[in-house]
């Protein structure tokens, strides 16, 4: 399989400000996490997958919820812009 780089840009939901060093792991159909990394000072992150399959990217940060996002690579595929793991974020209370 050719590996896919996966970038995105992790902002809050409200303000839309980015948000630095949010933690992005990367679970696999089985929920296995094959990849964790960190966002950079501001919220950008990209992370290495194999095209043609389906993951779920697990978005977190502490003072924010969870934020869950399913990915699917076609074959092939070496960038993928992950505009849904952006804006995913609101402010716990």
């Amino acid at each position: 399989p050719t590996a896919c780089k996966i970038n995105g840009v992790v902002t809050d939901s409200i303000s839309g400000e980015t948000i630095p060093f949010v933690t992005i792991g990367i679970e696999n159909n089985e929920g296995k996490v094959l990849s964790r990394i960190a966002s950079d000072a501001l919220g950008k992150f990209t992370i290495t997958a194999s095209s043609g399959q389906n993951y779920r990217l697990v978005v977190s940060s502490v003072g924010y919820g969870t934020k869950y996002v399913d990915i699917s690579l076609s074959e092939n595929e070496k960038n993928k812009d992950s505009s849904a793991a952006s804006d995913v974020y609101k402010r716990q209370p």
